[in-house]
């Protein structure tokens, strides 16, 4: 059986307050890199990189005609 805990549990102000710090430092550091001109979401990728591509049995490299790297396993 292991010793009791030392430290007791969050109460649900701390919880709360814990939750609020971290989203502000989140929404702080994402708003610092996109003003770096990172992308820091999906919205800044042109829409055709969103979109999937077709489905077939061949890999994406065969079906562009790009040669593999030496030591790369091809993506389904």
């Amino acid at each position: 059986m292991p010793a009791p805990r030392a430290d007791t549990p969050l109460t649900p102000d701390q919880v709360k307050q814990a939750t609020d710090a971290l989203t502000s430092e989140r929404d702080r550091l994402n708003t610092q890199i996109q003003a770096n001109g990172q992308p820091g979401t999906t919205a800044s990728v042109p829409v055709a990189v969103q979109q999937k591509p077709p489905s077939s049995t061949q890999p994406a490299a065969a079906q562009a005609g790009a040669t593999q790297t030496a030591g790369a396993d091809p993506k389904p």
